[in-house]
């Protein structure tokens, strides 16, 4: 009995090896979940990435009679950067829209008028033709970049780290 005893031992380990191989194998080999995407950049980051990649085009745009077009870029960044900011649809919004949007928004570090000012810039650029200089041009971008530094966190400094 002493030989049985044994061999049913051995017969158990094996058996028992072959099972944890079986396992491990279906375990390395299941689908694992996706792991989570990495979280979006802070608005305001987006939009001084955005803002200062036109301002590098700035004169290029002026020069070459793409006024229109660069404006209506810094236009879009501004208003996406509300939106995603303040959440509203800015770049489906209207500039009143905006202002009504603005109004409720708390911690607005800058009166929605002056946001207000700044489309209504755009806006006459875009719709009613009017010409912009490369003064103005260079005051817009200044104008535009002033107003995201001014009404993101008052906790974060424009190098992106915490004061």
């Amino acid at each position: 009995y002493r030989l049985l005893i044994v061999l049913g031992a051995l017969l158990t380990l094996a058996l028992g090896a072959l099972l944890a191989w079986l396992f491990m194998r279906w375990w390395q080999k299941r689908d694992r979940p996706e792991p989570a995407p990495p979280p979006p950049p802070p608005p305001w980051e987006t939009a001084f990435a955005e803002l200062h990649e036109l301002e590098r085009g700035r004169a290029s745009a002026i020069a070459e009679g793409r006024t229109e077009p660069w404006v209506d870029a810094v236009s879009d960044s501004i208003r996406a950067y509300l939106g995603r900011r303040y959440g509203f649809h800015g770049l489906e919004s209207t500039t009143d829209e905006i202002a009504s949007q603005l109004d409720l928004a708390k911690s607005l570090a800058v009166a929605p008028g002056e946001v207000v000012g700044f489309l209504g810039q755009c806006d006459l650029v875009k719709f009613a033709k009017a010409s912009l200089a490369d003064d103005g041009s260079r005051a817009l971008i200044e104008d535009a970049l002033a107003l995201v530094d001014r009404t993101r966190p008052a906790t974060v400094r424009h190098d992106g780290g915490a004061s």
